[in-house]
């Protein structure tokens, strides 16, 4: 196997991206409590094809391990044996091995593969074998936490080529997750948050179901911009879409309630003319494609690109900064930033990024 574990630059990850986002419409909104979900749909169906994590490991020839009997934190074993390519979405869960961890970047595995992958920890109280390969979670990483997980790898990548995420950060928002929750885990597990508050998180998922075609989605909280997920093939993406809105939905629902303005659709399209308008750094990935790192305008987020089709992207809107700043930045990069592509009315009232 070839040694992929340190990143070299690439030219041309950030145009990919682009060009990827030219073909995203917006669908009708869906709105739960403070949150509003605009469905993402793409105009082709094009690029490799893969399997998701979860259809992968049903075959039985998808395993991840250990790097050893002793272990490593930031480290687990991957072997592809399914004869498809397979993708992992940064802030997957894996539940198991020594303690649960989440994968540190979105990756493309080609068949074949065998090696290490960079993950954090999401249990830090726990450090025993519950089973010698990890089964995938139903859940992402908690928005917050891979928002915060994603600007740190973006930062060692810059600082030291390599994926490595802030640990103690992560391990401490998951302690601030669990006191907005009211539950304390066991053994500081993630997953255990989502499974006291399921009947929260399903009460969203009931609102916003995955719709036929769909590619991805767009999220805003109490009317200010939380981030987007966007994979490039709708059936992969049925798989996904759960585990997306979990990530986004858990810490909106465990708010307290109140009134908040749905987001509109003009927003949503300001949202993706800043995302385009982001500057990027193109790394090599771990196993196929490129990752292409963005930070800048209010939004931060990491795209994975392969033989120039983007393959999945996940936008933030930055934790750290102002919500009020966020919008007007978003609104007045919107208006000097040359447009993407026209808008484009499509039936169920949604609209592609305007192209001049």
């Amino acid at each position: 196997m070839t040694d992929q574990s340190s990143p070299e630059s690439t030219p041309t990850g950030h145009g990919t991206f682009r060009l990827g986002l030219e073909s995203i419409r917006l669908g009708s909104p869906q709105v739960h409590r403070t949150i509003t979900a605009f469905p993402l749909f793409l105009s082709f169906e094009a690029g490799p094809d893969y399997l998701t994590l979860d259809q992968a490991m049903a075959t039985g020839n998808f395993r991840v391990t250990e790097v050893s009997q002793s272990g490593s934190v930031p480290s687990l074993n991957l072997v592809n044996r399914c004869g498809r390519s397979v993708l992992v979405l940064d802030g997957e869960e894996l539940l198991g091995t020594k303690q649960n961890r989440v994968v540190n970047l979105s990756l493309l595995v080609p068949d074949g593969f065998e090696g290490p992958i960079p993950v954090s920890c999401t249990e830090q109280g726990r450090w025993r074998p519950t089973s010698e390969q990890a089964h995938a979670s139903d859940v992402l990483m908690e928005l917050k936490a891979r928002r915060s997980k994603a600007e740190s790898v973006s930062a060692s990548l810059e600082r030291s080529s390599s994926y490595d995420s802030d640990q103690m950060q992560v391990w401490g928002h998951i302690q601030k997750l669990q006191n907005k929750a009211a539950y304390l885990s066991a053994t500081a597990a993630m997953h255990d948050v989502f499974v006291a508050r399921e009947k929260e998180v399903a009460a969203a998922l009931e609102a916003m179901p995955a719709l036929p075609g769909q590619h991805g989605v767009l999220v805003f909280v109490g009317g200010k911009p939380a981030g987007f997920d966007l994979v490039s093939r709708s059936e992969a993406y049925a798989f996904l879409h759960a585990k997306i809105v979990r990530s986004y939905a858990l810490d909106a629902v465990l708010e307290a309630p109140r009134e908040s303005a749905a987001a509109s659709l003009e927003e949503g399209h300001h949202f993706f003319r800043v995302a385009a308008a982001c500057p990027g750094q193109s790394h090599r990935s771990v196993g196929l494609g490129e990752t292409v790192r963005f930070r800048g305008s209010g939004v931060a987020g990491a795209a994975l690109v392969e033989t120039g089709f983007l393959i999945h992207a996940a936008f933030f809107g930055e934790g750290s900064a102002d919500e009020t700043d966020l919008l007007d930045s978003m609104r007045k990069v919107a208006e000097e930033v040359p447009a993407v592509a026209p808008p484009a009315v499509i039936p169920d009232g949604g609209f592609l990024p305007g192209r001049d």
